[in-house]
This record gives structure tokens, sequence and C-alpha cells, in this order.
């Protein structure tokens, strides 16, 4: 039964090896030498301890802070950018649609002067100054013209609008991904401790002859799957906290 446990964990052991090496290997396209080449990152330098990130400000969701959250996440994202350059455009063409349909009145101002051989009553200077005045022909095209472009600023406004709903609802879920990451953190925490003091107490009834191996590997195995609970959430709080920085802020990184 020993050997077999022993044999098990070194396949386990094998399996996790390649896990981090395939990490590894994809966190390399992200971090460069100074030659600009992958630098793959050595298993030995992952940390003894877990690090958590930096917490994520609290909102009280008043429109004061929301406002002013939008207004840094408007500014991170190509979407909006994207669609106010289109909400611009549309509405140019929405006024030069108004301006064709509306009357015209342009003001004018002429000079002119003869100037060589010619009566006297020709060399002087004449000013001439008027208005006219236009009226454009009602027509159904102009006036479909207008409506479509009416509308089609009406469909972007509400397009940003989804967008800006669609940003505030990501801050919201980061939010609360944080929250129970760090939940389900402290109770993971709770629940090594645990499991540590359980399997070194297990291993000493073990050597008293109090209990079986068996038994002792059952203590074991949930110490590591409490370990890996763990790490979980740890991971799940940085996922919740780089995913709020996404949206929130611009060329930062979350620490």
């Amino acid at each position: 039964e020993a050997e077999r446990s022993l044999l098990r964990r070194r396949a386990s052991r094998i399996s996790a090896r390649r896990a981090v090496e395939r990490m590894a290997l994809g966190l390399s396209l992200y971090l460069r030498g100074e030659d600009g080449a992958p630098s793959v990152p050595d298993a030995r330098a992952l940390p003894r301890r877990l690090s958590l990130p930096e917490a994520i400000p609290e909102n009280d969701f008043s429109s004061t802070t929301r406002g002013a959250e939008l207004r840094a996440a408007l500014q991170c994202h190509p979407r909006v950018a994207q669609k106010l350059a289109e909400l611009e455009s549309a509405r140019i063409a929405r006024d030069l649609a108004r301006a064709q349909r509306a009357p015209r009145l342009d003001a004018t101002f002429q000079h002119s002067r003869d100037l060589g051989a010619g009566p006297d009553s020709l060399g002087r200077s004449v000013f001439e100054a008027g208005l006219v005045f236009s009226m454009p022909l009602v027509m159904r095209s102009s006036r479909g013209r207008l409506a479509a472009a009416e509308s089609q600023v009406n469909v972007l406004e509400e397009e940003l609008r989804l967008i800006e709903d669609e940003l505030l609802m990501r801050l919201a879920n980061a939010r609360s991904a944080e929250r129970n990451a760090g939940e389900q953190f402290a109770v993971a925490s709770a629940l090594l401790d645990t499991s540590e003091r359980l399997a070194a107490a297990e291993r000493s009834r073990f050597e008293a002859g109090a209990t079986s191996l068996f038994v002792v590997n059952q203590r074991e195995q949930a110490l590591a799957r409490a370990a890996l609970a763990q790490v979980g959430a740890a991971r799940d709080l940085w996922q919740a906290r780089a995913a709020w920085q996404a949206t929130a802020t611009c060329g930062d990184s979350p620490r």
C-alpha cells in the first residue's frame, strides 16, 4: 500500500511539474530579456508565500463616484472612441440634412470701377449690396435623408449608452468577484491550517500504531486539496483586480 501510494504521488508530481513548465513557457512570451528574446522564468523563483493584490477601491455606487469611474473607463476603451467618432459623423450628417431643408438667406456685396479711356461718368467706383433669399422645395427625398440621419444618431446614442452600461457592469462584477474571492481565501486559509494540524496529528497516531496508512494518506490528500483551494482563491483575487484595473484605469498595471 505504501509503495502504491508513493508511485501515485510520483506520477502526480510529474504532472504538476509539466503544468509548471507549460505555464512558464506561456509566461515567457510576456517576459523578455535585454535582447528581446522570451525569458522562461525558473520554477525556483516561485514565491514561498502567496502574495495578494491591493484591494479594489470602495465604491458606494453613488452617482458622483460612479460617474468618475465611468469617465475613467471611457478613456481606456477603443470601442468608446470608435462609437464617439461614428456619433459625431452622424450628427454632422444630420445637421447638413437639416440645413439643406431650411430657407437660405445670402448677403452680397460688389464693388466695381472702370479704368482707362471713357466717359467721366464711368470713372467713379460703384458699390452694390443685396440680399438673396431662397426656399428649397420640400421633397420626399430630403425629408427621407433627414429622417434617416436622425434615426442613425439615435441608434448610435443608444449603442454608446449600452457600452457605458457594460463598463459599469464590468466594474461591479469585478468588485463582486473580489469580495467573494476574499471570503473564499479566508475560508481556504482556515481550512489549510486545520488540515495541516489534522495531518500532523494523524501521522503521530500512525507512529503510535493507533491508525492506518490509508487514513494518513487521506489526511495528506485533504491537506493538498486545501492548499490548492487557497491558491485558487488567491488567483481569483488577482483576476478580479486585473479585470477592474483593465476597465477603470488607463496605462496602469495591477500591483
